[in-house]
């Protein structure tokens, strides 16, 4: 193609890529480095990393390996939400795992996760942190960062985990998405000036290292503890997809919530059949 031929092929908006030059921009990616016992694969653009990542996974990447990258046009969160970032203003990263766990608790990675990002973020910054169940991180009561787990298995009939999580860095207001200004923040917005992300990337890898060990060698014991201890869930009233009222009392082994209902029997919620929406982020810090 030429390069005139390669210029009527980008779109109007930004410059971005037609899908035949993102396939192969996503084939190269921009650098490889190490941090700690992470290999980072870096992307400038691609359409997700939780994609790329599963690809990799099962091309036998190892365990550990991340992929990362300053945009991602197909980004997504949990009930393929739209994650959107602008370039180079937040963190998006998928890590590959391939825990040796038993099936129930491959679902309290998520939860894992959420865990070591709050504490990069209090480790980084002046700002504090909460984990609202199952996989969105908060600050001030505004949602800061998302986190999407993906399993699958290799031809090895090994499972592999991709761990993706989507923080909120340098962000002002104005490049928020516009159907959630009122409930999402960034560490720029939160904190009053940047940040850097190759800071907090590195302080989240060193936390995540330390809490993934603990948990394949502890188990449900280990994360439940940490967990609660970083929570903002418990003790709030929730409102069921069924219209069913309780109080948020105890996360399980498989990373569901415990709510205690009205008439005082506890009953066990996975993500899939329960979604804390915009009201939750409306209950004042008194309820907890």
């Amino acid at each position: 193609m030429t390069q005139k031929a390669a210029q009527k092929n980008r779109t109007s908006q930004g410059g971005r890529f037609s899908c035949v030059e993102k396939a192969a921009q996503e084939k190269r990616p921009s650098r490889v480095i190490s941090i700690g016992n992470n290999k980072i694969v870096f992307y400038k653009e691609i359409s997700s990393t939780n994609s790329a990542a599963r690809k990799m996974a099962l091309s036998g990447q190892p365990d550990r390996t991340v992929v990362m990258a300053s945009y991602q046009t197909e980004g997504a969160g949990r009930m393929n939400r739209g994650w959107i970032c602008p370039p180079g203003r937040g963190i998006m990263i998928s890590l590959i795992l391939w825990p040796d766990l038993d099936i129930r608790l491959i679902q309290g990675l998520t939860l894992l996760c959420s865990v070591a990002v709050v504490d990069a973020i209090e480790d980084v910054t002046d700002c504090t942190g909460g984990i609202k169940w199952p996989n969105d991180v908060l600050i001030g009561g505004k949602k800061v960062c998302g986190i999407l787990a993906q399993c699958g298995n290799a031809s090895n009939n090994k499972r592999y985990v991709i761990m993706g999580a989507g923080l909120n860095v340098n962000q002002t207001v104005a490049e928020l998405p516009g159907d959630c200004k009122d409930t999402s923040t960034s560490l720029l917005i939160e904190s009053g000036k940047r940040v850097s992300r190759m800071r907090i990337l590195k302080s989240f890898l060193h936390f995540w290292d330390t809490h993934y060990s603990c948990y394949l060698a502890e188990g449900f014991g280990y994360l439940r503890e940490a967990w609660i201890d970083r929570n903002v869930t418990l003790g709030r009233m929730i409102t069921t997809s069924g219209n069913m009222s309780g109080i948020a009392k105890d996360i399980s082994q498989d990373g569901g919530i415990i709510i205690e209902m009205a008439d005082g029997t506890l009953q066990e919620f996975q993500s899939e059949e329960l979604s804390l929406g915009s009201s939750f982020y409306r209950i004042s810090d008194e309820s907890v």
